[in-house]
């Protein structure tokens, strides 16, 4: 009986000890899954606060650019009813003649062009209908010389 005890005792004792071992394994694991999840969360922070940074950066590039294309409105003179009869290939000669005939050769000099265009027509409008004509300046006093210059002169349509 007493042998019974013992081998009852060390079977136990065994079993012990493969169950400490166990739950010191699983309890190595938990430590490490919970640090894996503290890391989780720290990046999750990270990157929420990264998020809102480049929400902030965004808003004020928005801003920017909105100023931007206002400014570039604004450096833009618009001709009323300009003819189709001067085609696209022709455009850029026209317009140099149109503001070489308004400016003196000084100031026609200084005029700087970014760009232009014609208007759209609108969908419904018949053929040959005179459309506008936008120019986009580079700065606003190649716009502004063309003003002065067209300010008393009536049959110039520019805005």
């Amino acid at each position: 009986m007493q042998n019974l005890l013992r081998e009852m005792k060390t079977l136990f004792a065994a079993d012990i000890a493969l169950v400490r071992k166990d739950l010191g394994v699983i309890t190595a694991r938990l430590l490490s899954l919970q640090d894996s999840d503290d890391i989780a969360q720290w990046r999750q922070d990270a990157q929420q606060s990264e998020l809102e940074k480049l929400k902030q950066a965004n808003f004020l590039m928005e801003g920017r650019i909105a100023v931007l294309e206002d400014s570039k409105r604004h450096r833009n003179l618009k001709i009323g009813s300009f003819s189709e009869e001067v085609t696209d290939c022709e455009m850029p000669h026209y317009i140099c003649c149109l503001l070489s005939s308004i400016l003196t050769p000084s100031k026609a000099k200084a005029i700087s062009l970014d760009n232009y265009f014609r208007i759209s027509k609108p969908a419904k409008a018949p053929d040959g209908v005179p459309r506008d004509l936008l120019i986009c300046f580079q700065s606003m006093l190649s716009k502004q010389i063309i003003q002065a210059a067209t300010s008393d002169a009536p049959s110039y349509h520019f805005k």
